[in-house]
């Protein structure tokens, strides 16, 4: 993944993708582990478009972070009604 990160950092598309095709079973594995099916493909759908939105997301630490955030995030919404 480090090797497409200047071409993702200088918004090349291609590299955008291939960024994503390379981390998204592992992004949606994880949310798989807090979520349900369903909530999991939409919470690892956004955690990939998010990571995308600037190069502070692009670093992994970050970027496992948001995942379980996101999840944590819905799990609270879900809890609360």
């Amino acid at each position: 993944m480090k090797k497409h990160l200047p071409g993702c950092l200088a918004g090349d598309r291609e590299y955008q993708e291939q960024m994503v095709m390379a981390g998204q079973k592992r992004v949606y594995y994880r949310c798989k582990k807090m979520l349900k099916q369903e909530d999991a493909l939409d919470t690892a759908q956004e955690t990939l478009i998010s990571r995308l939105s600037g190069p502070k997301s692009l670093r992994k630490p970050v970027f496992w972070g948001m995942a379980q955030q996101n999840c944590g995030q819905l799990l609270r919404q879900c809890a609360a009604v």
